[in-house]
This record gives C-alpha cells, structure tokens and sequence, in this order.
C-alpha cells in the first residue's frame, strides 16, 4: 500500500479539476467465489496435508515408506468482501466519470475433506481427515468507473481496479485412521495448525502480497439527497457479489 500511495497523489495532483469538483464516500459488502483462484489454494491444502500425515505415518511406521498411496477429497470454498473508501469526479459532481480509492478486506476458507489409503506389502493404513486454509487480505486498491447515463435517476456502469494487499491467515489439518502394520491394527491421529507467516519461513513460494484485479459491471441508483445505492457483480481475484451505499456531494 505504501508503494501504491505516491502514484494516487500524483494521478489527483495531474487531473483537470472543475470548480464543482464531485466527491464521493462508499461502503458496501459482497460475497465472493474463488474460482479463480481455487485450484491453486486446493492443490496447496491438499499437499500440506498430504504432507504431513505422510510424514507423521512413515515416522512412526517406517516400513510404509515407498507405499502405494491412494486419494479422495472433496472441496467447500467461500469468502466474503468489505470494503470502503472515496472517489473524485474531476469533471464535475454531475459527471460520470470517477477516480476512487477504496480499502478492502477479503476473507476466503478452503476446506478440503477426503481420505488416503496406504498399502504396502501386507501392512495398510486408512486415515480420514482433511484441512482447511483461512485467508484475510486487507488492502488498498485504485479505480476508475464510469456512468453510462449519470443524468438518468439509474443508471448501469463499468469499473476497473488495481491494488493489493497483505497475506495473512493460517492453515489446519487434522487426520485419525487404523494402521494394520506387521500383523498389528493400531490407530493414528495427527493435528496440526500453522499460520502462514510460519508457512512462508518454511516455504519461499508463499508472496507477502495479493495482488488484486477488479472488473465489474453495475446499477447506481439516486436515492435523494445525495445517497445512493449500488449493486455490483464481477471479477475481484474470483468472482463476487455486493452492494452498498454511497453519498455524493
């Protein structure tokens, strides 16, 4: 954010500004879909998990090491968006062409459930289990948008956003099964949380940053006064949903 802050001043320093310059204070909440980042976050959950109740299992059974290992899982993904901020219309407040600043805070859960089964020889394991990894993103992004036919009480519109923000939540996984080994049946269970702070010392492809990429399409709608509502869909690292108000003056 702090790299990005030079670049607004100087954008609102070089605008062709009005003597009825219009301002703008917003804030709105969304629900949001991973999918375009969701294979990459599963194919992570899966591996850390995978990773470690491998490890756990041939450190306590090291004749399982080399085993036929076998997978089912299934995938739940959500997330949620706040966000809030201002904008400028440096034509005029009657105009439909803004620039805003808006910071935002993203949370998204993946939670991956499934089971592994191991086979080696005559010795066997069945662990059921699963985890699941939590992100919050708080960030700050700059934007364009504009109002197709701002005269009009309602009116659709485009926006268009770059930012980014911080990395930051943790993962958990858990997993508890029956290990046939050497002519023996014993259970098994390990549980383990990390924060992905933890999980960036250990690991150098987790970013310190989320770039963020904002592309959406909606309907702003005079209320009186100055408010207004809006209603947005598009893309924002994933797909989502919002709404919210915004005041005008």
């Amino acid at each position: 954010m702090r790299k990005l802050l030079p670049s607004i001043i100087a954008l609102f320093l070089v605008l062709p500004l009005r003597a009825d310059i219009g301002f703008e204070f917003f804030g709105g909440a969304g629900v949001w879909s991973l999918n375009l980042l969701k294979g990459k976050i599963e194919s992570f959950a899966r591996d850390r998990v995978d990773e470690v109740l491998k490890g756990k299992l041939e450190d306590e059974y090291p004749q399982l090491r080399g085993a036929d290992y076998q997978h089912s899982e299934t995938f739940s993904s959500g997330g949620g968006s706040f966000s809030g901020g201002f904008r400028i219309y440096p034509g005029g407040k009657n105009s439909g062409f803004s620039i805003g600043v808006s910071f935002i805070r993203l949370s998204m859960d993946v939670r991956v459930d499934g089971k592994i089964t191991v086979t080696k020889s005559s010795d066997r394991a069945e662990i059921s289990g699963g985890g699941k990894v939590v992100i919050n993103s708080y960030g700050a992004m700059l934007s364009l948008r504009g109002l197709l036919f701002p005269s009009l009480p309602v009116t659709p519109y485009l926006s268009f956003g770059l930012g980014a923000g911080t990395l930051k939540g943790e993962i958990s996984y858990e997993g508890k099964g029956t290990v046939w080994y050497q002519g023996n049946q014993e259970d098994f269970s390990q549980k383990e949380t990390k924060t992905i702070d933890q999980l960036r010392q250990e690991e150098e492809n987790i970013p310190n940053l989320l770039p963020m990429l904002q592309l959406g399409i909606g309907i702003d709608g005079k209320v009186g006064g100055g408010l207004s509502f809006f209603v947005e869909g598009g893309i924002l690292d994933g797909f989502y949903v919002g709404g919210g108000m915004l005041y005008r003056f």
